[in-house]
């Protein structure tokens, strides 16, 4: 797949026929939890199909992080309280970069992994699987993870491996994702400043 097809994956109107898809197999599933629909419907971030278009993986919208925490120690299991009053302060002088860092590092972490999966430098494998334990066993909506570094599984239900090309989509998705999260991001901050980000201290060894 082309750098164009797979843009096209993403724009507003394929990612609507998408979703259309998205929703009739949720209300097979919730049937008449309409909260629970209404809930997972709103949670939907992006939305990427796989296996040609067989399943659909939601990347759903992420929580922002605005208290962070930062533990000390006086028998040497993290920084001494001197040492920890440093990292903060550090911190705080740039508030707004953490605040921005903090909350893409997963993502970026994953986008990370997926480029070396396609290079060959990584030994995770993609896997996929039903989601949702109440699913009929043709839903269509499916859950993406990585294999332990040791090979298993990181859930317990039947996984399924995915190829390169769907590797390739998922890695677009991802990017498109930290678009997604950090256009949000930054909206808070236009909004709010830093003036609701908190940093926090506490003793780790209690």
């Amino acid at each position: 797949m082309n750098p164009i097809q797979l843009r096209l994956i993403f724009e507003k109107d394929y990612q609507n026929k998408l979703k259309a898809k998205y929703s009739e197999a949720l209300n097979a599933i919730y049937k008449d939890d309409i909260r629970g629909y209404k809930y997972a419907m709103n949670s939907i971030a992006v939305l990427i199909p796989i296996c040609g278009g067989k399943y659909i993986i939601s990347l759903d919208k992420k929580h922002v992080e605005t208290e962070f925490y930062f533990g000390e120690s006086d028998i040497g299991q993290g920084p001494s309280p001197e040492e920890n009053a440093k990292i903060v302060e550090d911190v705080r002088k740039n508030l707004a970069d953490y605040f921005i860092n903090r909350n893409i590092r997963e993502t970026d972490s994953m986008i990370e992994t997926l480029e070396k999966i396609i290079e060959g430098k990584s030994p995770r494998k993609p896997l996929h699987y039903r989601n949702y334990w109440n699913s009929p066993k043709d839903s269509i909506i499916h859950e993406f993870c990585l294999s332990e570094i040791w090979g298993g599984s990181p859930v317990s239900c039947e996984t399924f491996d995915l190829d390169i090309e769907d590797v390739k989509i998922i890695l677009y998705g991802y990017k498109m994702f930290r678009e997604f999260h950090l256009n949000k991001l930054n909206s808070y901050l236009k909004r709010y400043g830093t003036s609701k980000l908190h940093t926090r201290t506490y003793w780790i060894d209690r």
